[in-house]
């Protein structure tokens, strides 16, 4: 007598369609009494079958694993009850046969050792892997075309909440929390900086990532434009949306240009942290995706430190330091400087050290006695100016 596991499923908008669980256990376990079939276990699921990252199939494979041998048959009503997946279907029968279970559908009958009935089999679990595909691209048209209407679809974002027009349709409306998103813009645009901000929203009890905030912060849905795609990863579009905006473009705009501001300030700030171990860290560039390459040690289990250069962007490159200056040495010993060149550059070399070292040994107090001659300077002729002494030519002359 055969052993078999009885697997029902559904989605949830299948159960209007008469494929409800109580129907498939019926219909399983009348086939079982049929056939002779002893039912060691069931499993009942109301989840999508795109893949099997299913709680219940994961705990069916738990159970076949710890009782290997025992178990001859999976049945369901259907192959799409199976899966609506067509590669990781095949994979997954084969799986299935290395616990020695077979995985059968009771409508749609196959002997799977005739290899004929392979192709079959394929045409049973490629349709419903079509339909879903074909329903997957009428829903991204869908959002697409709304979208292009200026209509948010989804969840509502922060500041805002979901209402409806009269249409019925879904309309996105100011929320309590909007005064939150208009305090943030205003506080960026009188120069605070971004954890000033989030530690006084922290201080509230208003958390936000750093992430988060970073995407808030750049979101032209705030100034009342939702984005289109245009069915690339990164291309798309902006358009005037249906609701209304928290912040005004022009300060949106400020926020922008400030953000951009700081963004080349930190270009050419000092490193932090300089170590004479890592003298290439954030210089050298990741092979596989550009990033810089950061340095760190790593030690076996005797405590022997290696260091390394990797990337903490794609985490698929990591070399050994000592690789790269060997590789470094090789290229410098292979430059000649002659004569004339080495003495040229010592003298360029003492020259910027002798300019620096003047500016450096100049005082304070004469430094800041020259800034106030030049403001009372420029004070004076803006005065000549607005009296009508000086023409504006003379003005912008005598300031530069």
């Amino acid at each position: 007598m055969k052993r078999a596991i009885l697997m029902a499923r559904v989605s949830s908008e299948e159960q209007a369609k008469g494929y409800s669980l109580d129907i498939q256990t019926e219909k399983l376990l009348a086939h079982c009494q049929r056939e002779n079939i002893t039912v060691v276990n069931i499993f009942r699921e109301d989840h999508s079958a795109k893949n099997f990252n299913r709680p219940e199939f994961k705990k069916l494979l738990l159970y076949l694993s710890k009782n290997k041998g025992k178990v001859d048959l999976l049945l369901v009503t259907s192959w799409d009850r199976f899966s609506r997946n067509l590669s990781e279907s095949f994979a997954m029968i084969t799986r299935l046969r290395n616990y020695k279970c077979e995985a059968q559908a009771i409508e749609q009958p196959l002997d799977l050792s005739i290899p004929e009935n392979l192709m079959i089999l394929s045409v049973y679990l490629a349709m419903p892997d079509i339909d879903n595909k074909r329903r997957s691209m009428k829903i991204t048209e869908g959002v697409r075309a709304a979208k292009k209407q200026g209509r948010w679809l989804g969840k509502a974002p922060y500041g805002y909440k979901i209402d409806r027009d009269e249409k019925n349709k879904p309309l996105l409306i100011p929320g309590e929390k909007s005064k939150i998103v208009r305090k943030i813009f205003a506080d960026l645009a009188k120069g605070y900086a971004q954890s000033e901000i989030r530690e006084a929203l922290r201080i509230k009890g208003v958390y936000f990532s750093r992430s988060t905030f970073s995407e808030l912060i750049r979101n032209q849905l705030y100034i009342g434009k939702i984005f289109v795609t245009d069915g690339t990863e990164q291309g798309g579009y902006y358009v005037k949306g249906m609701h209304q905006g928290l912040i005004s473009e022009l300060l949106f705009n400020q926020v922008q240009e400030k953000l951009e501001e700081n963004l080349r300030q930190k270009k050419f700030v000092k490193a932090k942290s300089f170590r004479k171990d890592f003298l290439l860290r954030g210089i050298i560039n990741c092979d596989n995706c550009g990033k810089k390459l950061t340095g760190s040690t790593s030690r076996n289990s005797k405590g022997v430190g290696y260091n390394y250069y990797h990337c903490n962007h794609c985490h698929k490159v990591r070399i050994q330091v000592s690789d790269i200056d060997e590789r470094i040495k090789v290229i410098l010993e292979e430059i000649n400087i002659n004569s004339p060149a080495k003495k040229l550059y010592d003298i360029m070399i003492k020259k910027i050290f002798s300019e620096c070292n003047l500016i450096s040994k100049r005082p304070k107090e004469k430094i800041e006695q020259e800034m106030s001659q030049l403001e009372s300077r420029i004070q004076k002729l803006e005065d000549s100016f607005a009296d009508g002494i000086i023409e504006a030519d003379a003005l912008n002359k005598g300031v530069q």
